[in-house]
This record gives structure tokens, C-alpha cells and sequence, in this order.
């Protein structure tokens, strides 16, 4: 149990003693993203593959996970100070068995890795052994009660990710990984393509249909800088960040097959000093700046395919625009690299160099087509053809105009914040249900599209980041959109509701290697020249950025709304210190902003209903807020009338 409370310790930033070992994950306050990577980490310590599900359902606390593990290590561990039993004995001989098994797989290979020559011990050689010299002396010190110290044994290439599920490892654990990175580094030190990924192709054949589609994937965000800044430092760390990830380097060949690596990266630093205009008119440009980095093409073929602008508006205020197309790029990676530029501007600010060494999208890329390949990659495969063995209908929910013949991409997006006291009911109500506040803002979701639509069978698409599975943080386009499918009847309690609700989300999670465009190619759905197939409406939870630093500056930063979307509509939900953001972003071809007005006053009554209600059949979980109800039910349905006594 010291174990496992000192991994959740480390990634969440809470005291080990702070840790209620019988409480609820969900009571902890974990989310789903953190249960994933703990999950992840749960399985380098132990061995063992933990779903996401199982930590709702099966092992929701330390103490019941404690528990799952003992059960299923074998009976030869270390009796632990507090009773239980210690895990590290068989953590550390499971991983001197792999080691082994991985050095006996070299040994007979007709293509070994590292082989030596004339007897001489080669270098997969010397570190295998030198491993498990330093695992034996682990169980020694085990044996005499000692414990372990604080690090972990090198590996050879450090921290990878584990091909059959995608948990961290070491390189050593999977050769065929190994050999499909070093394929990958080679390709890219010659200057050699690298296929793109199947999520990236999707992006790619979205993106040719029109320039407004290509802009739909156009990822925006401005830091607002106050303090003292230096354009020089500035400039210099926008060129190291450049240089240091091989994402913001891409170059797509022109049938959207490969990508190249350029050897050197050309984004420069555009400067537009403001500071003399009026404050009116340097808004106005900023505002025609905005709109320019979200309705501006990016060229994929011959790139750049990341821009950067600043804006002096005072001797002390600047704002820099960092835009990015989304095949480079995805939302988790546009927040690690805005980190890593504050990372490297105030390391040049203090006068140091640190040595930097992050992983790179080609990796992730080879990783990610090894692990497809793998058991855990077909089970993820069958596990998504079942699920949509029966054709799902596409979501079709009532709209202002007609759909255009052939699909069109410009839309707005409308906001509304859920103050604290019904955001606090919310959080209440999930623990409660035993999910996350993000599983019921999607069970509520799902009520509002129903009533809409009329249909019972709902499909919405989820984004789930891959860094988490490949064990690193690594830039690049590494999101997997998840279709998830779930059924609602009217005759349910919300309470059922909400649990399958958690089922199917944690399944979806559990099932991420394969894609969207995967799945369709295999399913073979209908396709329409005016819509996307199979999925028309998506929910993202977007967390707020943290860990931005540029040495002695303030830094706020703000999202930039798009202009274009592949999808009818989109559910953006975003936490700030007291209140919980979520915004409707919606086609404008499709829909009049008053109608969508109206569906967020739907989707409030919904969760206001849902933070109080258990038992209530989903059918009445009312929709219609009190004025809603007496302009549309009340006010129509009164048809009294006064009469002259002379008529009766």
C-alpha cells in the first residue's frame, strides 16, 4: 500500500498523508485523465494491467486496489511493515524475468540487436547484466528489511511505453518497440519520410476538401506577458523550441502519405509593435490579428506548420500568438510546448544551457504502429467492431436551414459559465454516482441530444490523448477521437443511467489504440459529400494551462475561438477557479445563434436537475426552463375564454 500511495502522491502533487486510503478515487478528486496515467504507472511498478474501469468499479480506493494486487502477484512477496503484502519482490524479479527473456530473445534472433562479435559482451549485453546486478542487490536489501532506494534502475533509452497496452517501460521490455524507434531515428537522421499515422491522414484528406476545412484545424492560443520582456531571448527560445521538436518541423508530402523532417526549423518571430496607437485601434488590430491566425491556411506541403507573433502594446504588456496546425499538433502538446518555451526563455533569461533531450513525434509514431500490431491492438480493434457491429444512425438533431449539398466548415461558438454553487452540486452528485464531473457533464449531454433528436441510440465523440499511454510527454498530433455509443430509455432511473454511462466511457478509454478513420474504413458506413459519417457532435473537457513560466513575467492565456468545424456541434467544457466554462460551438449554415441560445438553457435546467435528482426516470428530467415552460406549454395549451351571456 506504500507503494501504491506514494505513486498517486507523486502525480498528484498531494501529501502521501493526506491520502484517505479507504476513500474513493473520485472522492480524492482524480479525474479521468488522472486515473489514466496512473493506471499506466500502476502497471511499470507491478506488472500488472489495470483498466480505467477497474479503479471505478473493481478497485475504487487504495485501499480495495492494494487488495486487486495482492490477489494477483504471486504468493512469494515480502511481508510489509504495515502487514500487507510489500509488492516490490515480485516487481523487481517480474522485470529481471523480462530483461531475461528479452536477452535469451537476442541471443537467438537471426537479426539479434547489439550482437557481439568473437565473444566480446556487447552493449544490450553489459546493461542487461549490469541490471540485473543491480535488481539482485534490490531483493537482498528487501530480504534484510532494508527497502529500496527512491530510483529505479537505468534503462537503456530511458522511460518508453510498453507496445501490448501502452504503459511505461523500459525499452528493454519490448524489442520489437525498440527496433521500430531506432527505424524511426534513422529514417528521420536521413532525412528518409515517415509514414503518417492514421489519425494524421484523417486530418490531411479533411483538410484538402477546402482552405476553410484546413482552418477548422488550426489550434490558436495568445499568452498575455506583463513585465519587462526580451525579443531577443524570446526569439531565441522560439528557435530552440523549434529545433527540439521534430512535430513543429513536419512537412507533408503532397499525396498525404509521408511526412519529412526538416533538418532545421524555419519559424521566425513576426513583431508588430502597437504601443504608440490609441487603445481603441490597437484592440481593433489585435482582434484583426485573432482572425487571421484562425482563418489563415496553413501550407502542409512546404510549411511552416507553426506561426508565432508578438504584439507590444506597452513597454510592459505583449502578446504572443502561437498557432498551430492540429496534424503537427494536438491540444495537450500546444500546452506542453507553451510550457517548454517559458522552460527555455527564463533559462536564457538566468544565463544557463540545460542539456534538453524530450521525446520526439517519430517515436510516438513507431510506437504507436507496433502497438497496433499486438494483442492489446487487436483487442482494441474487436472491441470497437463489436461495438459497432449493428450500424449506428448519425445523429440528427433539429435544424434552422436546410443542410447544404456539400458540407460546409464556418461556425461560431457561445458561452455560458455554471457558477460555483451549482458546479459544487455537480462534483457532489458525480462522487455520489462514483464518476467524474466529466462523465456527468456527458451523461447530461446525452439527455439533452435525446430529447432534441428523438433518438435512442446516441453517438458523440470523445478526444483522448495518446501521451499518456506512450509514457511520456511528447509534442505531436497523438489524440484518439473515440466514438462513443450509448443507449438511453426513457424508463431508467438517472441513476442507471449514469452507470452505464461510466461503463461505456471507461470502456472507451480502456480501447484507444485504434482510430476513427480505422474504424470507418472497416465498417464501411455510408458516406455523404454534405456530412462526416458516424459521428456529428464531440465533447471536450479542456484543462486549464499550468506550469507556464517566463521568469519574472505575469502570463495569462487565452484560447482563441475557431472559425471553422468538421462537426454540427461541439460541447467545449473548461474549469476556471470558481465556475465551470462551457461553450456550444456550432455550424452557422445549420443553426441561428437563438436556437442554440435555447439548447444551453436546456442543457443548465438539465444539470440542475441531475444534481439533485437519483431516482427520477431519465423521461422526466425536465428540459424547459420555468419561462420556456409557460411561453411554449402553459401559454398554448390556455384556451379558456370568456363569453357573452347572450351566446349561451
Amino acid at each position: 500500500m506504500v507503494n501504491l500511495t506514494a505513486i498517486l502522491s507523486d502525480l498528484s502533487g498531494l501529501k502521501a498523508t493526506d491520502l484517505d486510503r479507504s476513500a474513493r478515487f473520485v472522492d480524492l478528486g482524480f479525474d479521468s485523465l488522472f486515473l489514466t496515467q496512473a493506471s499506466l504507472q500502476f502497471r511499470k511498478r507491478f506488472g500488472l494491467r489495470i483498466t480505467f474501469r477497474q479503479l471505478f468499479e473493481e478497485a475504487p480506493s487504495i485501499e480495495t486496489l492494494a487488495d486487486y494486487i495482492d490477489s494477483k502477484l504471486p504468493v512469494e512477496t515480502h511481508p510489509g511493515a504495515d502487514g500487507r503484502t510489500d509488492l516490490l519482490e515480485t516487481s523487481i524479479r517480474s522485470r529481471a524475468a523480462r530483461i531475461s527473456a528479452v536477452d535469451l530473445y537476442d541471443a537467438t534472433s537471426s537479426h539479434p540487436q547489439g550482437a557481439s562479435k568473437g565473444g566480446a559482451p556487447s552493449l544490450l549485453e553489459r546493461v542487461i547484466n549490469e541490471q540485473l546486478k543491480i535488481m539482485e542487490q534490490q531483493l537482498e536489501l528487501i530480504r534484510r528489511g532494508e527497502g529500496l532506494p527512491d530510483s529505479e534502475p537505468p534503462s537503456l533509452t530511458g522511460t518508453e511505453v510498453e507496445a501490448d497496452r501502452g504503459e511505461p517501460r523500459t525499452a528493454l521490455s519490448d524489442p520489437g518497440a525498440g527496433r521500430a524507434k531506432e527505424a524511426a531515428d534513422e529514417a528521420a537522421s536521413n532525412g528518409g519520410p515517415i509514414p503518417l499515422t492514421e489519425a494524421q491522414q484523417e486530418i490531411w484528406f479533411a483538410s484538402q476538401l477546402s482552405p476553410d476545412a484546413s482552418c477548422a484545424y488550426n489550434l490558436s492560443n495568445s499568452l498575455h506577458l506583463t513585465g519587462s520582456l526580451d525579443h531577443v531571448i524570446l526569439e531565441a527560445a522560439i528557435h530552440e523550441l523549434v529545433e527540439s521538436h521534430d512535430a513543429l518541423r513536419l512537412r507533408i508530402d503532397p499525396l498525404g502519405e509521408q511526412q519529412t523532417i526538416e533538418p532545421s526549423g524555419r519559424a521566425t518571430l513576426t513583431i508588430d509593435d502597437l504601443s504608440q496607437l490609441p487603445e481603441s485601434d490597437r484592440a481593433a488590430q489585435i482582434e484583426q490579428a485573432r482572425e487571421f491566425e484562425v482563418t489563415t491556411p496553413f501550407d502542409l506541403e512546404n510549411g511552416p506548420l507553426i506561426r508565432f507573433r508578438l504584439f507590444k502594446l506597452q513597454e510592459t504588456a505583449h502578446q504572443l500568438f502561437v498557432t498551430v496546425h492540429h496534424i503537427a499538433c494536438d491540444g495537450w502538446s500546444l500546452q506542453l510546448l507553451e510550457r517548454r518555451l517559458s522552460f527555455l526563455y527564463s533559462n536564457r533569461k538566468q544565463g544557463r544551457s540545460p542539456d534538453i533531450d524530450w521525446p520526439q513525434f517519430r517515436e510516438f509514431a513507431a510506437w504507436l504502429a507496433d502497438a497496433r500490431q499486438t494483442d492489446a491492438g487487436r483487442e482494441d480493434e474487436a472491441y470497437w467492431t463489436e461495438e459497432f457491429a449493428t450500424p449506428a444512425p448519425v445523429l440528427e438533431v433539429p435544424l434552422d436551414h436546410s443542410r447544404p449539398p456539400v458540407q460546409t466548415f464556418s461556425c461560431r461558438r457561445l458561452g455560458m459559465d455554471l457558477e460555483d454553487e451549482l458546479l459544487t452540486s455537480l462534483r457532489e452528485r458525480a462522487t455520489e454516482a462514483g464518476m467524474t464531473l466529466f462523465s456527468l457533464l456527458l451523461a447530461a449531454y446525452d439527455i439533452l441530444l435525446w430529447r432534441l433528436s428523438g433518438e435512442v441510440d446516441l453517438v458523440v465523440g470523445l478526444f483522448a490523448a495518446g501521451q499518456p499511454a506512450f509514457g511520456a510527454d511528447v509534442a505531436g498530433h497523438c489524440v484518439s477521437l473515440l466514438p462513443v455509443r450509448t443507449a438511453i430509455s426513457g424508463d431508467e432511473t438517472l441513476d442507471a443511467f449514469l452507470l452505464r454511462v461510466r461503463s461505456k466511457l471507461g470502456d472507451a478509454y480502456d480501447h484507444k489504440l485504434l482510430t476513427l478513420g480505422d474504424l470507418i474504413k472497416r465498417l464501411g458506413p455510408a458516406r455523404h459529400a454534405n456530412r462526416l459519417p458516424l459521428i456529428a457532435t464531440t465533447v471536450t473537457m479542456q484543462t486549464p494551462p499550468t506550469g507556464i513560466n517566463f521568469h519574472d513575467l505575469a502570463v495569462t492565456v487565452e484560447n482563441h475561438n475557431r472559425r471553422a468545424s468538421i462537426f454540427d456541434l461541439e460541447l467545449y467544457m473548461r474549469e476556471l477557479d470558481e465556475s465551470l466554462q462551457i461553450d456550444f460551438q456550432f455550424k452557422t449554415e445549420l443553426f441561428e445563434e437563438s436556437t442554440i441560445r435555447t439548447w444551453m438553457d436546456h442543457y443548465r435546467v438539465v444539470l440542475e436537475s441531475m444534481a439533485e435528482q437519483g431516482q427520477t426516470r431519465t423521461a422526466d428530467i425536465p428540459v424547459l426552463t420555468a419561462e420556456q415552460w409557460t411561453r411554449y406549454v402553459a401559454d398554448r395549451n390556455d384556451t379558456s375564454r370568456e363569453y357573452s351571456s347572450l351566446l349561451v
